[in-house]
């Protein structure tokens, strides 16, 4: 086992779980039935890690969230119909039980609301290979540090002890705000050109990839 703990903070949407097209499926699907302006995949790709607080108020300019409800309940009866067919991607089990014996303690850090990621849970069972897991709910939104900072104090952590794994823009700016490292993935939302320019540690195209990296951290 290496010495020095590591807590690593995991995106879920796009890092963990292969969930990408059924998110933006989710999100054209909503505001196509709430009968707002339609969006494209493209566009609702490239909003994933978002919260949908922030998803919505981006949309509509509503501060008041008055349909968030509404437009919530639309997003999530699309997606979880989907869930079944959507799974981790190939390798992700096998490489947090690889980073549990190495010593890391494994965290998530998501733009899903509280009820979603624990309906997930049930769903999924990841909770085996997390510590903790932290949504906007219990923080702030991304990019907002907020996430990275409750994790670090949880634990007892310092920043320079943090990385932060994610597939978007969202992910990196949230690192990069907290003052902690990143690593992005290509696998998920965004592509290479993208991720580089927020100046990540490492860069991972697959998840034996991302093993790769971070077991010899």
């Amino acid at each position: 086992m290496k010495t020095g703990k590591k807590i690593l903070m995991f995106d879920f949407d796009g890092t963990l779980f292969d969930s990408i097209r059924g998110l933006s499926e989710a999100e054209v699907n909503a505001v196509k039935e709430m009968g707002w302006k339609p969006i494209t995949l493209d566009y609702a790709k490239g909003t994933i890690g978002l919260s949908l607080s922030t998803i919505y108020e981006n949309l509509t300019g509503d501060k008041t969230h008055s349909k968030l409800d509404e437009f919530t309940a639309r997003f999530n009866n699309y997606f979880f119909k989907k869930v079944p067919e959507i799974g981790f991607f190939s390798g992700i089990e096998e490489m947090l039980l690889k980073l549990k014996d190495h010593g890391f303690i494994l965290t998530i850090a998501t733009g899903k609301g509280r009820q979603s990621l624990d309906r997930l849970d049930s769903m999924l069972k990841f909770e085996r290979f997390f510590a903790a897991n932290i949504g906007p709910n219990e923080s702030a939104p991304k990019p907002d540090p907020l996430m990275v900072y409750k994790l670090l104090e949880k634990f007892g952590m310092k920043p320079e002890e943090a990385v932060v794994i994610g597939d978007s823009e969202h992910d990196m700016r949230m690192a990069a705000n907290a003052g902690v490292d990143a690593i992005a993935v290509t696998y998920g939302a965004s592509g290479e050109e993208e991720l580089k320019r927020f100046n990540p540690i490492a860069i991972a195209h697959s998840v034996k990839e991302l093993e790769q990296i971070l077991l010899k951290m």
